[in-house]
């Protein structure tokens, strides 16, 4: 898998999720994916895992921790 696929940054990610794919990034989004994510057992979990591994799989739940951190800062 090659790691160009995905940000290496937060910051990087976040504007891929918010300009790019236009998606508002809030907080019962961001606990809709870390729910799906996190459940080993989620059609979309295991597809994810299937697609670009474990090591992405992890990156992307850090992503959407840090996104639920701000969230909370700003609240």
């Amino acid at each position: 898998m090659s790691d160009a696929l995905f940000p290496k940054h937060y910051e990087e990610w976040k504007k891929c999720i918010t300009e790019k794919c236009k998606i508002e990034m809030n907080l019962n989004y961001v606990n809709g994916r870390l729910k799906i994510l996190q459940d080993d057992k989620h059609d979309e979990t295991v597809k994810f895992r299937d697609l670009y591994g474990n090591h992405w799989l992890k990156q992307i739940i850090s992503y959407f921790e840090e996104a639920k951190i701000i969230f909370f800062k700003s609240t």
